[in-house]
Parts: structure tokens; C-alpha cells; sequence
């Protein structure tokens, strides 16, 4: 039941098929070198593929706005 119930309260950020699904936690983690490598072990490959799809996405959000 607990289980259960911290499964359902963290989905948001650890499952990424989740409709509510927010990347922003998962690009943090990555820009940090500290929870960096915890996005680097193989059961974390679709949030470091998230992570990076949205730090890319900052990148050229960035780029757009100073041109």
C-alpha cells in the first residue's frame, strides 16, 4: 500500500509515460554531476532520454531568443 502509494506520488517525474509526466526534475538531475550518475545506469535510459531531449530543447529555445 505505501509502495503503492510512492509509485503513484513520483510518477510524474520517474515514469515517462505517464500523461503528467514533467521533464524538468530529470534535466536538473543531469546538469548535476553528483545526479548525474544515477541517470547514467541502464534502468534510467528513458529519463537521461528525456533529460536530454530537454536540455537540448533549452538550447535552442535559448539560441532563438538571442538571435
Amino acid at each position: 500500500m505505501l509502495l503503492n502509494e510512492l509509485h503513484k506520488r513520483f510518477r510524474p517525474i520517474m515514469d515517462v509515460n505517464s500523461d503528467s509526466f514533467d521533464p524538468v526534475p530529470s534535466a536538473a538531475c543531469l546538469l548535476d554531476p553528483v545526479f548525474a550518475q544515477v541517470l547514467l545506469i541502464p534502468e534510467q535510459a528513458p529519463l537521461l532520454h528525456a533529460a536530454k531531449l530537454m536540455v537540448i530543447l533549452w538550447h535552442l529555445l535559448l539560441q532563438k531568443q538571442q538571435q
